[in-house]
């Protein structure tokens, strides 16, 4: 968010006023529905550093852009929808050079055809690349529905604290790096309750621990090996508005023994994100 407009928002120029502290609300996300179409606008940065005994290698800078429009064309705003077409105007990524999905300024067809498990990607018809049908099956294809699992299960006040389950965070790195889910610490807060445009809004506020116990599910990890993952959302959380903003910090370190010698890899970045309604 532009620091002019947080400005005005902070002075209530255009909020409306803070639920009290004491109402407990139930939180819900929007999903959108049939008919519906929502932007999103996601960004990361991330730093990978390794050593071997000591010496470090070059940092691996890890960029990540990407804007697009979701026509749902099968949902019923309760569930994810089952069809959509997802036009994408920016992907950009690069991992020390650029990798090339092959999905930019394409529309995709995103379906979960009736009676199959998992959702299939084409473009024009036809499947789309290794790379691009590994980015989206790691977004669609997960085994939980991770943002529903992030939520609380009961009414919270402002303040109040919840646990959020393993299984909602233990794959945020794939099989890169292998949690260990019994040791996995994760929390939420409901930082800000207030009315928007009549709907109500939040700021949740997440923290995230999470032991490592092998890199790539090959090499164990040394005891005390940890990435750490703060995050703040601020949206609208009573189900009626697709609209939410996020920023996180990414920090952490790995270390192993591989062929006798001490490897070291450190991670830091930041994430954030943008969903709202398209602009017609």
């Amino acid at each position: 968010m532009h620091k002019h407009l947080w400005a005005i928002l902070a002075s209530g120029l255009l909020l409306g006023p803070a639920v009290a502290a004491d109402e407990a609300v139930t939180v819900k996300l929007k999903k959108p529905a049939k008919g519906e179409a929502v932007t999103d606008t996601r960004s990361e940065e991330v730093d990978v550093t390794q050593s071997v005994d000591g010496m470090a290698a070059p940092t691996l800078e890890v960029r990540t852009k990407q804007e697009y429009t979701d026509a749902v064309l099968e949902g019923d705003g309760k569930a994810k929808p089952t069809k959509v077409e997802r036009t994408y105007k920016t992907l950009d990524q690069t991992a020390g050079e650029k990798v090339d999905h092959g999905l930019a300024g394409k529309t995709v067809l995103i379906e979960k055809a009736k009676g199959k498990e998992k959702f299939a990607f084409s473009v024009g018809g036809k499947p789309v690349g290794e790379s691009a049908a590994k980015l989206l099956d790691q977004e669609f294809n997960q085994e939980v529905d991770t943002e529903e699992l992030m939520l609380p299960t009961k009414p919270v006040k402002v303040g109040d604290t919840w646990e959020v389950p393993a299984k909602a965070v233990d794959k945020m790195f794939g099989e890169e790096f292998v949690v260990d889910s019994k040791k996995v610490k994760a929390t939420g807060k409901l930082v800000k309750v207030y009315d928007k445009n009549k709907a109500k809004y939040g700021v949740i506020e997440y923290t995230v621990e999470l032991p490592v116990a092998s890199i790539g599910g090959q090499v164990d990890a040394t005891p005390g090996s940890q990435l750490k993952v703060s995050m703040s959302v601020d949206g609208c959380i009573d189900g009626t508005v697709y609209e939410s903003s996020s920023a996180g910090k990414l920090d952490g370190e790995v270390k192993a023994k591989v062929m006798g010698k001490d490897v070291t890899v450190k991670i830091s970045g930041t994430l954030k994100s943008k969903s709202e309604p398209a602009k017609k």
